[in-house]
């Protein structure tokens, strides 16, 4: 399976800094969570509109809404080769192990769950 990114429409987009060029995306997890092979979910980010050819860093940003439960997950992006191979993975802080390969979303994350997440593109100027 994969992740699908997309720019968020509530904040300015994509701001340029003097070092990176940030774009601020959600992202949308379908199906099941990646395989022994792929240790996560690939994720594009070449959809974004970005104006770049280098490979982001990225951070991620759970945004369950109050009075819901988070999921207690860490979410970490793995860089690819190029902007549209980069993996996205789930880690589970109470046992410090990865989230099992294949297994659904749905019996992972929380109902009211929402993902956001952060890529820094590098400037060189």
């Amino acid at each position: 399976m994969s992740a699908t990114a997309a720019l968020l429409t509530s904040l300015p987009g994509i701001d340029a800094t003097k070092a990176y060029l940030v774009a601020d995306f959600t992202v949308t997890l379908t199906g099941n969570y990646g395989t022994a092979a792929s240790h996560g979910d690939t994720l594009d980010l070449s959809g974004l509109g970005v104006q770049s050819n280098e490979i982001p860093i990225v951070e991620f940003f759970e945004t369950t809404p109050a009075g819901d439960a988070g999921s207690g997950l860490v979410f970490r992006y793995a860089p690819g080769t190029t902007q549209a191979n980069g993996v996205l993975q789930i880690w589970d802080i109470a046992t410090a192990a990865e989230v099992t390969e294949a297994t659904a979303y749905s019996g992972v994350l929380p109902a009211a769950f929402a993902l956001q997440g952060r890529a820094y593109y590098p400037l060189f100027i």
